[in-house]
């Protein structure tokens, strides 16, 4: 993913938002690790010729991972 990338070679400004984890004793390709997770399940929802679909612990993944983004993304407004 090209967002992954981008967050790896500027990593010193995403860190403080997108690195999901103990960011002290991870590195960045771990602390992003959550995008490819998402990248894995949008395709499973994209290439519906597949016939592999989300399992109920994905989505609640998928959930848990758009309340912790929006908590981040909020309090970095608020700076």
């Amino acid at each position: 993913m090209h967002y992954e990338a981008i967050m790896h070679f500027k990593w010193e400004l995403f860190r403080p938002v997108f690195a999901h984890g103990d960011t002290l004793n991870v590195g960045k390709v771990k602390a992003t690790s959550w995008l490819r997770e998402i990248g894995d399940m949008r395709n499973k929802v994209m290439h519906p010729s597949r016939n592999d679909y989300l399992s109920i612990e994905e989505l609640e993944k998928l959930e848990a991972y758009e309340e912790w983004l929006g908590q981040r993304l909020a309090a970095t407004a608020l700076e």
